[in-house]
């Protein structure tokens, strides 16, 4: 029988290839998309992102990797968002795309390696806020893990040495030092009605990179 695909956000972090591997091992066919940024560090990035791909591939043989700039449209973002939210707007942009690769591959629905409370983006109601932006399932094999837990299946599994080397995450590009934790989602919605969504949505699309 055929593997339904899911679409795994997978940043160079311990948690998404975790997650990745526990939808795989839960009968699933993973696509993999890396959102990246220009920065000094963003080849290095990019490689651990292709090792990681590599690695998830002793447990599903061929495993499709998208490669999404990200700094553009993060550069947009910046001229209207407050800094406290930009997280918050990131990962929905992320989603928007995401969404769009899933339907390009005819996948049911996104994954990620949220983990309940475990940074400030990831609190229930910022969870609740993300999540709205699509129409898809959003599913979250580590919704409620503890770190500890994540980090023996990434060191079982082999990721965790791979994870941990450096490298800078588009996620921490210009954010406040004070980022929100009880998003509301009118306001979020109306920040964005300020920037043309579908024009950088579809952009960052066009330019992603298949490997």
């Amino acid at each position: 029988m055929k593997r339904k695909k899911v679409v795994v956000l997978l940043s160079s972090g311990i948690d998404s290839p975790v997650s990745s591997y526990k939808m795989i091992k839960a009968g699933y066919s993973v696509v993999l998309v890396h959102f990246h940024n220009l920065t000094p560090s963003s080849e290095h990035v990019k490689q651990n992102i292709i090792d990681l791909r590599d690695q998830l591939k002793k447990y599903q043989k061929k495993i499709k990797l998208y490669m999404v700039p990200f700094g553009g449209l993060q550069r947009e973002l910046i001229k209207t968002v407050p800094g406290q939210k930009r997280m918050i707007v990131y990962r929905r942009f992320m989603f928007r795309i995401a969404e769009m690769i899933a339907k390009k591959e005819k996948a049911i629905g996104l994954t990620t390696g949220d983990s309940l409370a475990q940074v400030a983006s990831q609190t229930l109601d910022n969870l609740h806020v993300v999540y709205a932006v699509t129409d898809l399932d959003v599913f979250h094999p580590l919704i409620g893990k503890d770190k500890k837990e994540i980090t023996e299946v990434a060191i079982k599994i082999g990721t965790y040495d791979i994870s941990i080397r450096p490298g800078d995450d588009c996620c921490s590009f210009l954010l406040s030092e004070y980022p929100e934790t009880h998003a509301i989602l009118k306001d979020i919605e109306e920040i964005e009605s300020k920037t043309d969504s579908d024009k950088l949505v579809k952009s960052a699309f066009s330019e992603a990179e298949a490997i």
